[in-house]
């Protein structure tokens, strides 16, 4: 499994998936259930990365190259160890005359 190596800004923002189904019913009366086996809770990582165009260039066709369907590892800002991600959704733009922007999220998987 190949690993994204680019380094992307510190100030992600992490946002949890709590898959929790809600029944509600007519006096106002709601009941909550968590539907995910476990305790492990995943999450969805918006990420931004500003680069020289030939290394966003790079970074933008290994995202192109893994569809939105192929995961990949890749290692968050002050973390040590790598999760299982994948990105379908993603921006390539111009920053600037020399740097170019991918933003983009980074969806944790378990398989």
């Amino acid at each position: 499994m190949k690993t994204f190596t680019w380094k992307v800004q510190k100030d992600l923002t992490k946002e949890p998936r709590l898959n929790v189904k809600v029944v509600q019913f007519g006096d106002g009366y709601e009941q909550r259930q968590k539907t995910v086996l476990g305790t492990r809770v995943l999450s969805d990582f918006a990420f931004s990365m500003k680069a020289r165009a030939a290394t966003a260039d790079t970074a933008f066709n290994f995202l192109m190259e893994h569809m939105g369907t192929e995961p990949f590892l890749w290692v968050p800002p002050n973390k040590t160890e790598a999760i299982k991600v994948v990105c379908d959704d993603f921006k390539y733009s111009q920053y600037d005359g020399i740097n170019h922007q991918i933003t983009g999220t980074f969806r944790e998987v378990k398989n």
